[in-house]
């Protein structure tokens, strides 16, 4: 029952504004008594709600507690204040459990952490959304989810690269949406590309 009453704290409303923990108000409730702190550090679901404003410390704590398997939610704006390199080297080792995954990187970004993330499968992710205002990543050179991400249905792109045009992970999608950088650059890319990665989109429903 405890447990339920934490997910059900989980959810976020109107009443966490002003929590300390505002990006995981439930947390508050571990410090009532010491059952509810061992309940909730034992229900790997309540950890997979991941947001870089933790900081990696918090963001370290999350992926610890919440392995069980169970399908993770990464997010990542742009008033994280620090350098996310230490989050990116452990997102990318948790790839295969990510079922949302969504980055907006600073632009003083370490290409190497990211690339580790970009290159990793991603069996489950279903969402994802990628921000980098930095010409640093050339996405046309990296294998975009190892070419594994057969349920990846939603994919927003904001770069100011070139985007992966060739990649067959866009082949499933039914929501695309590219913004800001070049959508055909001088990596190779050629209108040709982009009409054929779009012949073979076949679900898509919304394209901007």
């Amino acid at each position: 029952l405890l447990e339920r009453v934490l997910h059900l704290i989980a959810v976020p409303s109107k009443l966490d504004e002003g929590c300390l923990y505002h990006e995981a108000p439930w947390i508050e409730v571990t410090h009532v008594c010491r059952r509810l702190r061992q309940i909730a550090l034992n229900c790997s679901l309540l950890w997979t709600d991941i947001r870089s404003e933790m900081g990696p410390d918090w963001v370290d704590a999350f992926f610890e507690r919440s392995e069980s398997g169970a399908p993770l939610t990464y997010t990542e704006s742009f008033s994280t204040m620090h350098d996310n390199a230490e989050n990116h080297f452990a997102l990318s080792r948790r790839m295969h459990r990510m079922r949302e995954m969504h980055l907006a990187c600073l632009p003083a970004v370490r290409g190497d952490a990211l690339d580790d993330v970009l290159r990793a499968p991603a069996p489950l992710l279903e969402s994802c959304t990628i921000n980098i205002p930095s010409s640093y990543l050339q996405m046309r050179n990296i294998d975009l989810f190892a070419s594994n991400a057969p349920r990846l249905r939603h994919l927003s792109l904001s770069l100011q690269s070139s985007y992966p045009w060739r990649s067959p992970v866009l082949d499933n999608l039914t929501r695309f949406e590219v913004a800001s950088g070049p959508l055909i650059a001088s990596l190779g890319a050629t209108s040709t590309d982009v009409l054929e990665t779009l012949s073979r989109m076949h679900q898509l429903e919304y394209l901007s």
